[in-house]
Order: structure tokens, then sequence, then C-alpha cells
């Protein structure tokens, strides 16, 4: 029960300590603190405690995992949105360039890697008809 109350007190404190306290800990490999522990010559940690702090130990690791897989999956959405708005403004440029481009040239556009629709950006004055695409896809 206590254990619960202090983990629930400690996961709602919003003032700055907290924030440097987790910064900290989200650094900190809990095997560290334990042998740096030792090492201080301090009074060995009961067992509960030892438990309580394993526990938080493991919440800060996993908040940090979390964190981290939340960061690359933006990433990941961001580099798709730039993809797609490349391959809209490239349609738009062969629209242009070509007084209209039919809708499956469009839907392989839609559908290229960064890489391929660079090269069709590059090339894009060497294009001379629209069949001239298909060598990209």
């Amino acid at each position: 029960m206590m254990k619960n109350w202090l983990a629930e007190y400690i996961g709602n404190i919003k003032d700055p300590l907290y924030a440097v306290i987790m910064d900290v800990l989200a650094k900190v490999n809990p095997d560290e603190i334990l042998e740096v522990y030792k090492d201080m010559g301090m009074p060995k940690i009961s067992e509960s405690n030892m438990e309580f702090l394993m526990d938080m130990m493991k919440k800060f690791e996993l908040d940090k995992k979390l964190e981290q897989k939340g960061k690359e999956e933006g990433k990941e959405e961001e580099r798709e949105k730039g993809r797609k708005e490349k391959a809209e403004l490239l349609i738009e440029q062969l629209r242009k360039k070509f007084n209209g481009l039919p809708e499956n040239y469009e839907n392989k556009i839609e559908n290229l890697s960064n890489d391929k629709i660079k090269a069709i950006g590059v090339d894009i004055f060497d294009i001379e008809k629209i069949e001239d695409l298909e060598r990209y896809f």
C-alpha cells in the first residue's frame, strides 16, 4: 500500500526538481546506482525497499524506452510527410510541363521512394514525353 502511494506521489510531482531527477535517472543504469550505493558503504537496503527501488528504476527505464520509441515514430511520420509533399510538388510540375498527367502516373509517383522522386525532379528538364516516366517505376 505504501509503495503504491509513494510511487503515485512521485509520479505526480510537477516541479522542476522532479524533472531534473527524472532526467538524471533516465541516464543512469539501475545496476550502477546500486553499485555506487554499495561502494559508499551505505547500510544494506531492506528487501522490500530494494523491490520498490527496482520497480521505480524499471518504470524510469520503461518511460525512457517509450519516449525514444515516440521520437523515432515521430521522425518516421515526418519523413513520410516530406516524401508525400515532394511527390505532390513533382506531380504539379509534371502536370504543368505536359498540360496534364494521367491518373495512373500520379498514383505511381505518389508511391515512389524519396530517391525516385528526387531522380525525376533532377531529370525533369530531360523528360520529353509522359512515357519517359516509365523508366522510374
